[in-house]
C-alpha cells in the first residue's frame, strides 16, 4: 500500500490532484446526480488519505521521540561508564 503513488503525494499534491479530477468531472455531459456521487466518492477518498498522511506524520514524530529518549538513555549510560572507568583508574593509580 505504501508504493501507490496517491499514498506518496504531500497535502497541496493531493489537493491539486483533487481539483484537475474534478475539473475533467464537470467538463463531461453527465448529469446532477452522477457529479454529485463521483464527487463525494473522491472527497471520501480525499479523506481517507489526508488521514493516512496524518497518521504518518504522528508516527514519525513519535519515532523521533522514541529515537531521542533512546539517545539520551544511551549518553547517560556512557557517562556512568565515564564515572566507573575514572574511578577504575583512580584505584588502580592507588
Amino acid at each position: 500500500m505504501d508504493d501507490m503513488f496517491l499514498f506518496n503525494l504531500d497535502p497541496n499534491e493531493l489537493a491539486l490532484v483533487g481539483f484537475l479530477v474534478g475539473f475533467a468531472i464537470a467538463q463531461e455531459n453527465l448529469s446532477i446526480e452522477e457529479q454529485f456521487i463521483i464527487s463525494s466518492f473522491l472527497a471520501l477518498i480525499g479523506q481517507t488519505l489526508s488521514t493516512i498522511a496524518t497518521q504518518r506524520v504522528l508516527l514519525k514524530v513519535l519515532q523521533q521521540t522514541d529515537d531521542q529518549d533512546q539517545t539520551k538513555k544511551l549518553l547517560e549510560q556512557i557517562k556512568q561508564l565515564q564515572i566507573e572507568i575514572d574511578q577504575l583508574k583512580g584505584k588502580k593509580n592507588d
